[in-house]
């Protein structure tokens, strides 16, 4: 059985979508954990309904107070029961193969304990698709490139249950889920990758990755946690900074922005787009950035 543990923080306006694409699911043994994570909007009321009408087996919960992400995911896994752990944000949702083409290979592969595979990212305010392939690496390179940068997507991943118990499951003191949990699975275990895009990330106003602080706060706890092991930390940190300035350069312009961009300049395509975004205003900004992805992925054909 696969447990997907769902968890929702004031995305009533977008969790039938989520709930929906499990009930398409072509694997068919599942059951859906769900947990509200002190919404103030009618996430919980909206999950719960469309849960007991759609046939799944499931349980609901609701935090009466904000906990973080791997609280949150701690306390899911501790109330599922399948053998197999499926990750899912109430915004985002699941190509109808995702279970189907993963629950085999771990069932197959003991050695195996993270399936991975390609997805979309969802530009909402535009309403078009960008592919992200998978992207792999030797099993002897997985743990040095993840320590340079997190290339795996929590999105839809699924996990060993027996292999997240091993480890210890999430670190509750780091307020990201994902990187840490990877690094300490991985030390013992391996991952597997499907070619195909079997996920979609929503991106939009409200959701954590356009948080730039937050994001700097979660790699740089990332980095601290595994630096000792890292032999590449100049390139991490390198990573983690660009990460930081592509995300704050969208949707802010300032003097102190600028002169970060001139401190870090490398004589690269990035960093003269990041320059360039320093000096326009927000407006113009957003009008590239909307022109030019609907040129790039406007006529991308998503298949659900």
């Amino acid at each position: 059985m696969v447990s997907i543990l769902l968890l929702s923080w004031n995305h009533g306006k977008y969790i039938a979508q989520a709930i929906g694409s499990i009930t398409r699911q072509t694997y068919s043994d599942i059951e859906v954990i769900y947990l509200d994570n002190n919404s103030t909007d009618n996430s919980f009321e909206t999950a719960q309904k469309i849960l007991s009408a759609s046939g799944l087996k499931f349980q609901c919960y609701r935090r009466d107070k904000n906990y973080g992400i791997s609280a949150n995911y701690n306390f899911l896994f501790q109330k599922s029961k399948g053998e197999f752990i499926s990750l899912l944000s109430a915004d985002d949702w699941l190509h109808r193969d995702n279970l189907a083409a993963k629950v085999p290979i771990l069932q197959s592969r003991p050695e195996v304990a993270m399936v991975q595979s390609g997805g979309y990212k969802y530009y909402q305010d535009i309403d078009v698709y960008e592919p992200l392939p998978v992207i792999t690496f030797p099993d002897e390179e997985v743990i040095p490139q993840l320590l340079k940068k997190n290339f795996i997507s929590s999105t839809g991943m699924m996990l060993r249950r027996s292999a997240v118990e091993d480890v210890g499951g999430w670190n509750e003191s780091l307020i990201a889920e994902d990187g840490e949990l990877w690094m300490r699975i991985l030390s013992k275990y391996k991952l597997a990758s499907i070619h195909r895009f079997l996920y979609f990330y929503r991106q939009h106003r409200e959701g954590v990755s356009n948080d730039a602080e937050f994001m700097y706060k979660a790699h740089m706890e990332i980095f601290d946690t595994t630096k000792h092991l890292n032999d590449s930390q100049k390139q991490a940190l390198q990573n983690i900074r660009d990460h930081y300035l592509s995300v704050k350069l969208k949707n802010h312009t300032s003097l102190s922005l600028l002169l970060k961009v001139i401190k870090h300049f490398r004589f690269e395509k990035m960093y003269l787009m990041l320059l360039l975004k320093s000096v326009l205003p927000v407006s113009w900004k957003s009008w590239y950035f909307k022109r030019s992805y609907k040129r790039k992925y406007g006529k991308v054909k998503v298949d659900y």
